[in-house]
């Protein structure tokens, strides 16, 4: 029984997690940095998402600022959110997009 216990909380943890993650994605009157940290970007010679690349986070209601660690990924930061799904136009200042 107690096996039983554990197998259904355990689904229903990553049921609760993808729950989670969709929510935080839907587009409300409030932009999330959730909606950009996991496209892929291709830098280093491979795909990776952009939260491993960059500090992200939302400025007002509107906009998100992306910091990259290394300002040498910036073309690619502007052209996986240029090529996504999103709709987007992204700006770059200095080491923000």
């Amino acid at each position: 029984m107690e096996d039983l216990i554990l197998r259904f909380r355990t689904q229903w943890q990553k049921v609760i997690e993808a729950f989670r993650v969709d929510a935080a994605s839907i587009r409300s009157g409030r932009i999330s940095p959730v909606l950009v940290e996991d496209i892929a970007v291709d830098a280093y010679g491979q795909q990776m998402p952009m939260k491993q690349l960059a500090a992200i986070n939302s400025q007002g209601p509107m906009t998100i600022v992306i910091q990259p660690w290394d300002q040498s990924v910036v073309p690619a930061i502007e052209k996986a959110l240029r090529e996504s799904a999103l709709g987007v136009m992204p700006t770059s200042e200095g080491n923000l997009v």
